[in-house]
């Protein structure tokens, strides 16, 4: 059986668009979706990322956190007939305030994050873009044998998760930041976490490098992305937590 991706959108945050992508645009808004991919078809069903604890967590960082009852993670799985107790891999992008905060809702799921991201959020350099009950949690799995999977990616190369699912290491965004690569009946996806984002169909930044995609320009609205048409430029498709809906 091929794997499936499915979205779930966990919440949005409204930032300014210089912290999103750094010193880019200060002073302009942004709503960005906080998502999470749900990956079918496998033993057990996998989740990557886990979105923000609680929406006002976020007024730490200067940020708002918005939630409707549909996007908790609870309603968003039980959409594929799914409670948390089901998860088998819980995979993290990255563990930011918006991408770990819902992690301990899944005792049962092996944590799979690298290790030099898990130094990073002990160390202090990034602050509270890592949040303290978060990785708390994850201390915790650290001590709990068989609830974490730490991956040295920058030494090994990529590693396989089950088959279909592999982890490849960024070398963007935070420290420790992975892509997740996924094998499925159209081809391989890549979650990729917040190492790309997408200003419009016409331009998309890596890292802190903006890139054109060849396609006419058009803003991006979360309502009317298409990912075949704006992804056509690049040899693999790429799931993005960061689209945006400017204001």
């Amino acid at each position: 059986m091929a794997l499936e991706i499915r979205i779930m959108n966990l919440g949005d945050v409204e930032l300014d668009w210089g912290f999103l992508v750094w010193g880019h645009e200060l002073g302009k808004r942004v709503v960005v979706p906080s998502y999470a991919y749900l990956i079918l078809g496998a033993e057990k069903p996998i989740l990557v990322d886990t979105g923000y604890r609680n929406p006002d967590v976020m007024q730490r960082l200067g940020m708002v956190g918005i939630q409707k009852e549909e996007q908790k993670i609870e309603n968003q799985l039980a959409k594929y007939g799914l409670k948390t107790d089901d998860i088998g891999y819980v995979i993290h992008t990255h563990l930011h305030i918006d991408h770990a905060g819902q992690t301990y809702k899944f005792p049962n799921a092996v944590a799979v994050v690298q290790r030099r991201e898990m130094e990073a959020a002990f160390s202090g350099t990034m602050g509270k873009q890592y949040n303290y009950e978060d990785m708390e949690h994850m201390f915790q799995r650290l001590h709990s044998p068989g609830s974490l999977w730490l991956l040295d990616g920058d030494k090994s190369g990529p590693i396989e998760v089950v088959p279909g699912v592999k982890c490849v290491f960024a070398q963007s965004h935070s420290p420790g930041s992975q892509f997740v690569y996924v094998e499925t009946s159209e081809g391989t996806a890549v979650i990729c976490g917040d190492t790309i984002t997408i200003l419009t169909c016409k331009h998309v930044i890596i890292g802190n490098k903006q890139v054109s995609t060849g396609l006419p320009e058009t803003t991006i609205g979360t309502k009317s992305l298409k990912w075949p048409q704006l992804l056509a430029f690049a040899t693999t498709r790429i799931l993005s937590c960061q689209l945006t809906t400017m204001q």
